[in-house]
């Protein structure tokens, strides 16, 4: 039996390289060897997402200077970073070492993520699986497994950082020493931080890169007491002793920083070993997060303006815009990407309206754009921006789903002063939405001409299915599109893919009607058929794309 378990030398994160083979690697050699894998290569998005977070902790407090304060500086170092061919230099290795105990997933008195001694009045552990969750029988459900055992080291450790990230909210062990336990239940304080993100992740050509771009050294809390969980003294069963971490109501709780927020403990956590195995756990509440007043601070999601929260708080609140199921990733561009004419709203504070801005991109795509502007990132990389959400059931006590999209640009689309060229890819969106409005009218023309009721038609099917035919397409047409492009061109050639597209939806829908749909109905004034629908249909293509190209009738090319 070990008595210790260091996971700076465990193999225990999950990584692929760049021939496809998957492995397991420990913290220092992740960190030597980024360069050789793609990538990390759990099954579930949230577990890499929550893993890259705490190797992200690691980075910003082995290189943290109150010079990254200055953007200049700030430049100047990431860039030397990027330069380097490895992450495991000097300050990393001295970090690891000088706090290598508390890294150990068994360690007597700091275990890694846990709080050592956590205990109920009763003395009960709970099964693993309220701490495992794993992919259910449909292949997209994100399910607690059921009647699991025992897991290893490494996937307990996996585990912990899950949870501390993303576990449900709900009722709670009640543990000894938490003033908040009532009849022997911690009652429920919230999801996971990373529950409530539109988890954003910059991903370059191998994992070297990509723990690079999501490393933002410029930021106001550089240099200062803005800790991983690992370096936090002192924090027991109950709320750390700080009024930082005692504000009522809890959603306006404050953070030190990023560094933080990376690993919020909003759980305490103990393993039950039993020799080499872990058999059980206890989860208890730790500190709820203040997720309405993290916009500033958290880097690693897109925001929006949201005028509920503002108005109970009577000051400006941002929400983190979560990746939502159903709707791809790059019909949201406007709030993804960079954007100084973003679309604006007003809210009074103090009796004073005040303008502000209905999204916000994440603070790494917004980095990696003065990176690019400042010729650190070459023009001609391509990146990926990849997200990825936890969907929960009601109450979010229980785990629904995960969802998880990326779209691959050329780096010029995320330089600060691009905004034409963004512009360009927003107005390629109303395209599609555009297209997919006019569908939804069609649709309900032809329901009517039917049955004469247009509420039959199923338009929600009828867009996602539009959306479905166009998704490929657009993708390929963003990641060719950059600052050498002929815009107006590029333009032309997604409009006219928008409207064969669309076209051909809705000459599939009008073929699979029946006979009655070329007779039709009286609507007021006129009959509605099917011919008419199409007509409509047409006009109505022609106002969001532009008018279709007339065909030279003598050789059938566009005139």
């Amino acid at each position: 039996m070990e008595n210790h378990c260091n996971l700076l030398d465990r193999a225990w994160i999950d990584v692929i390289d760049h021939q496809g083979i998957e492995s397991r690697v420990g913290i220092r050699a992740l960190l030597r060897d980024a360069s050789d894998y793609r990538a990390l290569a759990a099954p579930l998005g949230t577990v890499n997402f929550a893993v890259l977070r705490m190797v992200e902790a690691i980075l910003y407090r082995a290189w943290d200077s109150r010079k990254w304060r200055n953007l200049d500086n700030a430049i100047e170092h990431w860039q030397e970073k990027w330069d380097q061919e490895t992450l495991f230099d000097d300050a990393v290795v001295g970090y690891l070492e000088q706090w290598q105990d508390r890294f150990d997933i068994r360690d007597a008195e700091h275990p890694f993520f846990q709080v050592a001694g956590l205990h109920t009045t009763r003395g009960e552990w709970k099964s693993l699986d309220i701490l495992v969750p794993d992919v259910g029988d449909a292949g997209d459900l994100y399910t607690m497994r059921s009647g699991l055992d025992s897991v290893d080291a490494a996937e307990a450790a996996q585990m912990l950082v899950h949870c501390m990230a993303f576990d449900f909210s709900g009722i709670k062990s009640g543990v000894v020493g938490d003033a908040r336990v009532k009849g022997g239940k911690g009652f429920p304080i919230g999801i996971g931080w990373c529950g409530w993100l539109g988890g954003t992740v910059v991903e370059g050509r191998n994992l070297r890169e990509t723990l690079l771009l999501n490393y933002v050294p410029h930021r106001e809390e550089a240099g200062a007491e803005d800790l991983p969980l690992w370096e936090i003294d002192g924090i027991g069963p109950g709320l750390r002793d700080d009024p930082r971490y005692r504000i009522e109501p809890p959603t306006e709780n404050g953070a030190t920083g990023q560094v933080e927020l990376l690993t919020w403990p909003q759980r305490r956590l103990l393993l039950r070993w039993e020799e080499d195995t872990v058999t059980g756990v206890l989860i208890s509440n730790g500190d709820p997060v203040g997720y309405t007043t993290k916009r500033g601070i958290e880097t690693m999601t897109p925001w929006r303006f949201s005028e509920p929260k503002s108005k109970k708080a009577k000051l400006i609140r941002y929400m983190p815009q979560t990746l939502d199921a159903g709707r791809t990733m790059w019909r949201s561009l406007g709030g993804i990407l960079p954007n100084s004419d973003v679309p604006k709203t007003t809210f009074k504070v103090d009796g004073t309206k005040v303008e502000v801005e209905k999204w916000i991109p994440a603070g790494n795509v917004h980095w990696v754009g003065h990176l690019v502007g400042a010729d650190v990132i070459p023009d001609d990389r391509d990146l990926r921006i990849h997200m990825v959400s936890m969907e929960y059931g009601p109450q979010q006590s229980s785990f629904i789903g995960i969802v998880e999209d990326a779209i691959t640009v050329q780096s010029p689309m995320l330089a600060l002063d691009n905004d034409r060229l963004r512009a360009t890819a927003r107005r390629a969106v109303e395209y599609a939405d555009g297209a997919a409005e006019a569908l939804w009218k069609f649709a309900k023309n032809l329901a009517f001409a039917v049955s004469g009721n247009r509420e039959e038609a199923d338009t929600e099917r009828i867009q996602a299915e539009f959306y479905t035919r166009v998704d490929t397409g657009f993708r390929t047409w963003l990641r060719n599109l950059g600052p050498d492009t002929d815009q107006d061109a590029a333009l032309a050639d997604w409009a006219g893919k928008t409207r064969s597209t669309a076209t051909g939806l809705a000459n599939d829908l009008l073929t699979a009607q029946g006979p009655a749909v070329w007779t039709g109905r009286w609507d007021g004034t006129r009959r509605v058929t099917g011919a008419v629908a199409a007509d409509w249909l047409r006009k109505n293509l022609n106002d969001c794309l532009g008018k279709e190209p007339r065909r030279n009738t003598e050789n059938g090319e566009n005139a």
